[in-house]
């Protein structure tokens, strides 16, 4: 196992930045199917009255991709906060 020097580069200045993209990608992804799921809904309210469930596949992956992007951005926050901590020698 090998030590860093205090005034080296972590080995973890990659993660934060592939967090951002990884939220970015997800939120982009939300809002593709949501596009999807007005097109569903709109298209079954062409054919039928009752469209309850109609495109509720959709629905649900952009709000599972909503939820994954918001959670990326807090864990990429968090540790950008705590590497601006971590000179002044707060939670180390």
């Amino acid at each position: 196992m090998t030590q860093t020097a205090p005034n080296e580069p972590s080995q973890w200045r990659w993660l934060p930045k592939r967090t951002l993209a990884l939220g970015v990608g997800l939120l982009v992804l939300s809002f593709v199917c949501r596009w999807f799921l007005g097109r569903a809904q709109r298209a079954c309210e062409r054919v039928s009255d009752q469209c309850a469930d109609a495109g509720f596949a959709w629905e649900a992956i952009a709000a599972l991709a909503f939820a994954g992007a918001a959670m990326a951005v807090l864990i990429a926050l968090l540790f950008i906060i705590f590497r601006l901590l971590r000179p002044m020698g707060h939670l180390v």
